[in-house]
């Protein structure tokens, strides 16, 4: 019995040792070196490094203030190792066709000959590159400790022949743009008493608990850090404690400033635009409007501005919206992606412009010259001539080829450059050099790669015998261009787009305007919004007003022409315009841009007073009037039910007796009808207690006719719940839906008043400038600052536990300005004059003579 025993558990252990044997052939894994050749579907290797053995996080943390010869040693001086010659030999021994081409290319390109020993992978390395965010709250991604990777200098994989050199000459004179009656523009010095109080109260709640984060929570007394953690409300505020005259409070951040060490960072990745608006336009706005007394200031700015420039390292010099900055990734050659937010990309020129003045750099204005360059070129062939859509293809390439998978944002990879093929995915672990594959993560990863891989191996067969056509796969330089051939496109300016074109009028006077590159842009752009994208809103008080809406366009497949559809909203983002338009039309002799301006600035104001807490909400959908927006128009009741509920018909009556709900909105007196087939004396309770016979859907449509003054109607069949009857009851009349109820301490609607109070020197605009802030005191006081409301037509709307930099740096900062003397060195030293031209909205603005 022992001996059999003995026989049977070494027949199972030799047949568990041949199914072993089995399964490695099958998968066809081998190890050779420091690499791992894998088997994937279809043919073909994948040049991996062997998996390191992560270490846990805290122990690649350390202090941000890692000496630079430190750095230099542990984070880029990476050792070329020869490639070992199994490696070679035996991939070249695969039959696949796409094995074979990548043997011969290994074999004729000197780059092929070395394999690059990359850092040991982090779990940040290996994170799927989808499309970037520019704030990040997730609070267990982004407040962990510093990383001990630090960003350094690379050689750049595409470097320029030429640089684009600032314009020279002496500035042309530009037309008074200020309003010039002797009484306009002195300082309400009690207002702006109280206005410095808010703006202090704000700071000290950031000090006492989230000092050098980028953020604190206004309630809790938290911090967030969603913009690398290098201190975004800190350095975003700089000149504004200067203008305010908060000097002590300056002197303290500016010794925080010295010691934020801008090569690591919490997050893997650097987003370029938000990055840029809130520390290089914060650094410099604060050196220039100090008087450039503080040179760590601009020392700082160069700083971060050497890591921001990397990301245009690309062919086409579009650069990474989303830079993932570590060493592992940034060492790659890749592209800008063909799905970019339009403002990020077009948003820098202000900012790096004024540095490249400051430091006489030219290489900062050259990178965003290439991109206004695109824009100027691309401008006229849009779908909408004159405007951009909020989504572009930046990069640079008519057909990209993105073998991994098709995600529209990924980074991708160019080992060759322009002609060669682009491949999407993580970092390329193992060599450089064209065609080479990166890592495939999942089987329908190696799936997508396997199905590009054979399609290229066709196509490259074809074309060695018969046809001398580049493959598909192959890059098509082109410019900027659509994302889609199909997909419909947006054109506005709000959210994704606003500062792209509120930037054109600013850097005309930023360059003197030496060049008239800016000025055909901006008034292209303007004569565009103007005969597309203005409408005039219905609204009961009959005012003289207008908004900016959102134009659709798709494609007609049959016939391939232009559908158009404007859709009527109104966004806070949206806000800048009138500020924008009047700007323009006085530097560039319009007239009639000034009075638009007017007008869509009184469309903002209007938005303010129609809730209930006299605060615009972040977007809506207004009542448009028929016909041109320069027509007179007068509210239509009736209309405005039917733009409510278009299908009333189909289930109301109208009754001699309704039980009724009255709710009064700011501005406009609204009677909401209560929907249920109760008698005329029933209680609100009776009422709730049928509201769950009908669907909720059902519900919302009907009684849209909730908002409108003087509705005698009872929707029958139909009840809604409490939550959704309130929300209808405090419905604004003249708007037809609340997108967004939110109001996040947005600046947009104030910068625009300011610019009318200065361009026009009507009281008009202080008297409703104060209003505003009153109403966002009010409702958005916590105890470390203000927070954003969760729903403006509320009564006591919900505070949520955020405080975006933009509060101090340029909401209070323009309520300030609104009040202050708009003479001559006349309030803390600071002044409009020929020397302060705008570089960035909320820094300061030209605005004198």
């Amino acid at each position: 019995m022992p001996g059999r025993r003995r026989v049977r558990v070494l027949v199972g252990v030799l047949v568990f040792i041949v199914v072993v044997v089995l399964y490695t052939r099958k998968s066809e894994v081998e190890t050779y070196g420091e690499y791992v050749t894998e088997k994937v579907v279809g043919g073909g290797s994948v040049l991996r490094p062997k998996p390191v053995a992560q270490e846990p996080a805290a122990q690649w943390t350390a202090s941000m203030s890692v000496p630079s010869e430190l750095r230099l040693e542990e984070t880029t001086r990476y050792k070329p190792v020869a490639a070992p010659e199994s490696t070679i030999r035996r991939t070249t021994q695969a039959t696949s066709a796409s094995v074979q081409q990548a043997s011969r290319m290994a074999s004729s390109s000197p780059a092929m000959e070395t394999l690059y020993q990359l850092p040991p992978i982090t779990a940040d390395d290996e994170l799927v590159y989808e499309i970037g965010e520019g704030r990040i709250d997730n609070e267990e991604a982004v407040q962990s400790t510093t990383s001990a990777i630090h960003w350094t200098q690379q050689t750049e994989h595409f470097p320029i022949s030429t640089t684009t050199q600032l314009p020279t000459g002496s500035s042309k004179p530009f037309p008074r743009i200020q309003y010039a009656g002797k009484d306009a523009g002195k300082a309400d010095v009690e207002r702006l008493a109280i206005i410095k109080e808010a703006a202090q109260h704000a700071w000290n709640g950031y000090r006492d608990a989230a000092f050098g984060m980028d953020e604190v929570k206004p309630i809790s007394g938290g911090y967030n850090n969603p913009f690398n953690g290098w201190g975004a409300t800190l350095v975003d505020s700089l000149d504004t404690l200067w203008i305010m005259g908060m000097k002590e409070e300056f002197e303290e951040a500016l010794e925080h400033v010295r010691n934020i060490d801008f090569t690591t960072s919490i997050r893997s990745d650097i987003p370029l635009f938000e990055t840029t608006i809130r520390y290089i336009g914060g650094l410099i706005g604060a050196y220039d409007i100090s008087g450039a007394k503080y040179r760590i200031l601009l020392d700082k700015a160069v700083e971060l501005a050497e890591v921001l420039y990397s990301a245009f390292d690309t062919p086409n010099r579009m650069p990474q919206t989303y830079y993932r900055w570590k060493p592992a990734f940034a060492s790659q050659p890749h592209r800008a992606t063909n799905r970019v937010v339009m403002a990020e990309l077009g948003s820098l020129s202000l900012e790096f412009t004024r540095l490249a003045q400051l430091t006489g750099e030219p290489k900062y204005y050259d990178a965003v010259a290439r991109i206004i360059d695109a824009f100027d070129e691309w401008q006229n062939n849009t779908r909408l001539p004159g405007m951009w859509p909020t989504t572009v293809d930046a990069s640079g390439c008519a057909k990209p080829a993105q073998i991994a998978y098709s995600s529209p944002a990924t980074q991708q990879l160019v080992p060759g450059g322009d002609g060669q093929k682009m491949e999407a995915g993580a970092p390329v672990r193992g060599a450089a050099g064209p065609n080479l594959v990166t890592s495939i993560n999942t089987n329908a990863d190696r799936e997508q790669h396997a199905a590009a891989q054979a399609k290229l191996d066709k196509q490259t067969a074809k074309k060695e015998v018969e046809d001398s056509r580049p493959p598909e796969d192959v890059c098509i330089p082109q410019g900027l261009a659509s994302s889609s051939k199909r997909a419909v496109e947006t054109f506005t300016l709000g959210g994704q787009s606003d500062s792209t074109y509120e930037y054109l009028p600013k850097q005309h006077m930023l360059l003197g305007g030496l060049i008239d590159q800016y000025k055909n842009m901006y008034i292209a752009s303007a004569d565009t919004v103007i005969n597309n994208l203005l409408f005039r809103p219905m609204t009961p008080a009959n005012l003289d007003i207008l908004l900016s809406g959102a134009l659709k366009v798709s494609i007609n497949t049959t016939t391939g022409e232009y559908i158009h559809h404007l859709i009527p909203e109104g966004e806070h983002l949206t806000c800048f315009a009138g500020g924008m338009f009047a700007l323009g039309g006085k530097l560039f002799d319009r007239p009639e841009d000034v009075e638009i301006g007017r007008r869509l600035t009184d469309g903002c104001v209007w938005a303010y007073e129609s809730t209930t807490t006299g605060i615009m909400p972040e977007i809506f959908t207004a009542m448009k009037c028929e016909g041109s927006w320069d027509e007179e128009c007068k509210w239509n009741q009736t209309a405005y039910w039917h733009e409510l509920d278009p299908w009333e018909e189909t289930r109301t009556r109208v009754v001699p007796v309704a039980h009724v709900v009255s709710s009064t909105s700011r501005g406009a007196s609204s009677t909401a009808v209560a929907t249920a087939i109760l008698p005329t004396s029933a209680s609100v309770e009776d009422w709730r207690a049928e509201e769950t016979q009908m669907t909720s859907s059902d519900s919302v449509q009907a009684l849209r006719t909730a908002a409108v003054e003087g509705a005698t109607r009872v929707i029958q069949k139909v009840a809604v719940s409490a939550d959704e009857f309130d929300e209808l009851a405090r419905l604004p009349a003249g708007m037809t839906k609340l997108r967004d109820r939110r109001y996040i301490l947005r600046p947009e609607a104030i910068e625009s008043v300011f610019y009318l109070y200065r361009i026009t020197g009507s009281q008009h605009y202080r008297d409703v400038g104060w209003s505003m802030f009153t109403a966002i005191s009010e409702h958005s006081l916590a105890g470390y600052g203000n927070a954003a409301i969760d729903d403006v037509t509320k009564m006591a709307p919900e505070l949520k536990d955020t405080m975006e930099s933009f509060w101090l740096a340029e909401t209070l900062k323009y309520f300030w300005l609104l009040f202050e003397d708009a003479g001559v060195g006349s309030l803390d030293e600071y002044s409009y004059n020929t020397e302060a031209h705008p570089f960035r909205r909320g820094k300061y603005d030209f605005v004198g003579e």
